[in-house]
């Protein structure tokens, strides 16, 4: 019984002392005391208009996730996002009709501070998706939309990820 106390005495010490040597290292938390900050001034930026009903939806995302509250009408920044989107055959039949298809969205984005139109940040992140191709053509374009909304979220929420870490 006494071992394990000692055992628990050496985790605890072990793990204080890793987490002196982190407050030397410039990590900071992005959830916090500068959440407020952040968030009023993530607030501020415009999602510029994208084209096609896929960016439409990207847009929508983004909004919902940048200024839930609707467009600032006097924006500090833009956000340009460029969003493009390949297919490929993944599953082949014997009579070599695909079966399946994997999704590829990408998302280039940048972030202009609209002072003096500079780059705040900017990058690329992108989702693949994968979808059935079935015997019913509705069933396929069903399959296929649930697989780019589900894309879409991934790259809304890591755009915005990123966002928040580059105004923090």
């Amino acid at each position: 019984m006494a071992r394990d106390v000692t055992l628990n005495r050496r985790q605890v010490a072990v793990g204080l002392g890793l987490a002196g040597l982190l407050t030397g290292c410039n990590l900071r938390p992005l959830h916090g005391s500068q959440q407020a900050a952040v968030t009023q001034e993530l607030s501020t930026t415009r999602v510029a208009p994208l084209s096609n009903r896929l960016g439409q939806k990207l847009h929508n995302l983004l909004l919902n996730r940048i200024n839930p509250r609707g467009q600032p009408s006097q924006p500090d920044y833009e956000l340009r996002v460029a969003l493009s989107r390949s297919q490929r055959e993944s599953g082949l039949r014997e009579d070599e009709t695909a079966t399946r298809i994997t999704l590829t969205l990408t998302a280039d984005y940048q972030l202009v501070a609209l002072q003096d139109q500079s780059t705040v940040t900017r990058g690329t992140t992108g989702a693949q998706a994968v979808f059935n191709i079935l015997e019913n053509r509705f069933a396929s374009q069903v399959s296929e939309q649930s697989a780019e909304e589900r894309a879409l979220v991934i790259i809304a929420d890591a755009i915005s990820t990123r966002l928040t870490a580059a105004l923090s």
